[in-house]
């Protein structure tokens, strides 16, 4: 299966919110770098001779800064070109710009439907963000959704315990 499309940076934006609140591996993360920014204000303050409020303040401060980098990089990162999605029993590939990157099924962390998008969330925190455009109709994407499943879960160990 191939499908071809572009995206947004209102849609990467919404996304990446959505992915914060619903992905507890993007969340966590993102916590320990704000929690990380803030120890580092503050004992910075600290060093310079500041207490109480005022180190607490460099520390909320380098947070916010930290925050508005994890927030701003997708931005940066963000290519609005055609995407060649292709989607095999055994991996996922994608071209963009002239390049192709393969992935395996057991790199996907997540495969779901939301709101007519297909999203296909990677391990590593990145994603496919397929919009609805992208099929001809609602049959096309439930089938791709149903077949992605099916070879995501075939490829995924089941889990000890």
């Amino acid at each position: 299966m191939t499908l071809e499309y572009s995206s947004t940076r209102s849609t990467l934006w919404r996304w990446y919110w959505r992915s914060l609140l619903r992905n507890s591996t993007h969340r966590t993360a993102w916590l320990v770098w704000m929690l990380a920014a803030f120890l580092a204000g503050f004992g910075i303050s600290q060093l310079s001779g500041k207490s109480g409020p005022h180190a607490a303040f460099g520390g909320l401060a380098a947070s916010l800064c930290v925050a508005a980098l994890l927030a701003g990089y997708p931005q940066l990162r963000f290519k609005p070109q055609t995407r060649v999605l292709t989607l095999l029993p055994d991996e996922l590939s994608t071209t963009i710009r002239g390049q192709t990157k393969k992935y395996s099924w057991q790199d996907v962390a997540q495969f779901e439907e939301d709101g007519g998008f297909v999203i296909i969330g990677l391990r590593n925190l990145n994603a496919f963000i397929v919009p609805p455009t992208a099929f001809r109709d609602g049959r096309e994407r439930e089938g791709l959704v149903e077949q992605g499943r099916a070879w995501w879960r075939a490829a995924t160990p089941p889990a000890s315990g």
